[in-house]
């Protein structure tokens, strides 16, 4: 068996029913599909119910949050690679998994595209890069519900650590990548479709995520952090003085008005 795909819910019935018929519907691989739930009353415990026979192993009790839910699963998976598509969130095709497969031969992350969903709109995210930096995971992040991570990665670098308890998974690559060396591949395929109102995607969040980005950084890499955030905004001020000089040049031949 290579694949294992976790979901973890909590009271999103609606979202658990989507996400749920998006990898059963899944042909031509072998994959084992665990969900979590974390004591839903909303009549998530009936879905899953209504599934169970095609489950590898289900359970609903009280959990200590997103991660802690997520690390039950891992627990729980026996697959080569795992895949944590959460409630809310499905595989784009019925043969997204089929699709890639081919791909997972020992790398340690394989990661493709994922398709966001806000408020009745679709836009794709094609931005991840074929080579991945600290200063890119800095800013951005990888995938998750488009990252299919090998199993054994998690022995060596350890499970999420929910002291983050927004930026687990961000912490696990950034460690995986700058400690571990963790091998990577980016593929050019449209892997989920992720519904954009997590508490990663919360507004109010935005200054926890930054907290935790940094209090992970000074832990792992303590020597470093201070000379990588100077250096970090140094390169983020270019940035920004190039953009506002190629406008300048582009308004000085008309083409933008500024």
């Amino acid at each position: 068996m290579k694949i294992s795909i976790v979901t973890v819910n909590l009271n999103s019935k609606e979202g658990l029913e989507a996400t749920m018929a998006s990898i059963l519907t899944q042909s031509g691989v072998d994959f084992e599909y665990i969900v979590i739930d974390g004591a839903s009353t909303d009549g998530s415990v009936e879905v899953i119910m209504k599934y169970a026979d095609k489950l590898a192993y289900w359970v609903s009790e009280p959990d200590a949050g997103v991660y802690s839910a997520m690390n039950k699963g891992l627990e729980r998976a026996n697959g080569e690679y795992i895949l944590f598509l959460n409630s809310g969130d499905r595989l784009m095709t019925a043969n997204t998994l089929a699709n890639v497969q081919c791909f997972l031969n020992g790398i340690d992350l394989v990661y493709g595209n994922m398709r966001y969903e806000k408020q009745d709109s679709f836009y794709d995210a094609n931005h991840y890069p074929d080579k991945l930096s600290l200063y890119y995971l800095y800013e951005h992040y990888l995938p998750h519900p488009a990252t299919f991570i090998r199993r054994e990665l998690f022995a060596l670098v350890g499970n999420y650590d929910v002291r983050y308890p927004i930026c687990a998974d961000w912490v696990f690559f950034v460690k995986a990548l700058s400690l571990y060396r963790a091998s990577y591949q980016h593929i050019h395929e449209t892997i989920a479709i992720y519904e954009n109102d997590g508490i990663s995607a919360q507004p109010e969040n935005q200054d926890k995520i930054k907290r935790e980005r940094l209090q992970a950084l000074q832990e792992l890499l303590p020597l470093y952090v201070d000379d990588f955030l100077v250096d970090f905004d140094l390169r983020r001020t270019f940035r920004e003085l190039k953009r506002k000089k190629i406008f300048r040049l582009l308004g000085r031949f008309g083409l933008l008005n500024i």
